[in-house]
């Protein structure tokens, strides 16, 4: 049987406003979904969500395939926890042959839709951030209404009566302006080619010119800028640095590698059980996809080397465009083959010193494993070095 693998990337984007914390920015959410044989997890990490009073709504995640409309499969994936900054986290395992019992395989599922649930009575759906999985949109809002709602007999009524009586309205709306809109129109184009050629261009010209001074004064960057560039840039990258965003930026190494950037992440029950990048648990269930089910039982290797100094580095490799080239972890250890990650087994095979003063030893560094950002394959870019004994 061969091995399986798939991630796909989602930009989560606001649809229904009103629930952002911030005046000038609205939420932004990322999501990936990750395929390993029939093994699969979704993670979604959100930003600039106003908190709701969990009393009356709260916020919940569906992952819905549109495609056939007639039988339209709706996942209710679980509700989502936004602490006071505005942050919001989720992760979620299923079976991608057959997700959640539905006979349907994650890849015909098109839409990632986090949506408000009023815990009153309510018939509308407002829905803060939807992501398209295949970038193609589609008429989801009316499949999930149908299927979270249902009408009653005495409001259907109505319905079917406006039903039958619109239709013919419009038609007769829509001859008149068949009829008449035509003849203004090509008159006034007629008119506009005649007259204002000469007079439109000159101010047009001045506009260019200007309109760049009015954008540039333009408040603090938050995840704007990221989102001009998705199309342009990898999601992945995208996707990982927004996450990098809350931990402390450092210079692990007195002499560092070319285009490197390093991010010091500590270690803790937040970091060590998240199984994406750039946190730890990625690369466990590289070795293995099914470890992460259970994984208080029995601690890894990583996480035993882990605990004697508290944290690890990750690191992005970049190119002379600023794309990432390779994503890196280093494990904080000594140049011995007893501090070496599994031996260099799983890919830290290149040992790099630093002189960090809170690791005040000598022979002190990291163990780096490089992936590679297109392939997301275990690669080794760097020459090995040799673990003393």
């Amino acid at each position: 049987m061969k091995r399986r693998y798939r991630r796909y990337f989602v930009i989560l984007e606001e649809e229904d406003k009103g629930f952002s914390i911030s005046k000038s920015e609205g939420p932004k959410g990322y999501g990936k979904i990750e395929v390993r044989n029939d093994h699969g997890t979704l993670s979604l990490h959100c930003q600039n969500l106003k908190q709701l009073d969990e009393k009356k709504e709260r916020y919940r995640l569906y992952l819905i395939h549109t495609k056939d409309t007639e039988e339209p499969v709706i996942v209710d994936v679980g509700p989502l926890q936004v602490d006071k900054h505005g942050k919001g986290e989720a992760v979620w395992e299923f079976n991608a042959e057959n997700v959640k019992g539905f006979r349907k395989a994650i890849e015909v599922f098109d839409v990632l839709v986090l949506a408000v649930e009023p815990l009153e009575e309510s018939q509308r759906i407002i829905a803060p951030l939807v992501g398209y999985i295949h970038k193609e949109k589609t008429r989801w809002k009316p499949l999930l209404q149908k299927k979270l709602f249902i009408t009653t007999k005495e409001e259907e009524k109505p319905e079917q009566k406006q039903e039958a009586v619109a239709p013919k309205e419009e038609k007769k709306l829509e001859k008149k302006q068949e009829a008449v809109a035509p003849k203004e129109e090509k008159k006034l184009e007629k008119k506009q080619e005649a007259a204002v050629p000469k007079e439109e261009k000159k101010p047009e010209k001045k506009q260019e010119a200007a309109a760049p001074k009015e954008e540039k004064p333009t408040s603090s960057y938050s995840f704007e800028k990221d989102w001009d560039t998705v199309e342009k840039a990898n999601p992945a990258q995208q996707y990982i640095e927004s996450t990098l965003k809350i931990f402390p930026k450092v210079e692990p190494f007195d002499r560092n590698l070319e285009n490197y950037e390093w991010w010091q992440i500590q270690y803790n029950a937040q970091t060590l059980y998240r199984t994406y990048m750039p946190f730890i648990a990625h690369i466990e269930t590289m070795i293995n996809p099914y470890y992460y089910h259970y994984p208080y039982y029995q601690a890894s290797e990583y996480q035993r080397q882990l605990y004697g100094y508290q944290h690890y580095v990750f690191g992005i490799c970049y190119d002379e465009k600023k794309r990432a080239k390779y994503y890196v972890y280093g494990i904080p250890g000594k140049k011995t083959s007893a501090e070496q990650p599994y031996k260099g087994k799983t890919g830290f095979v290149y040992w790099h010193p630093s002189h960090y003063q809170q690791f005040n030893q000598e022979g002190f560094g990291y163990w780096l494993m490089h992936i590679d950002a297109e392939t997301g394959k275990v690669v080794e870019p760097l020459e090995a070095t040799k673990a003393s004994t």
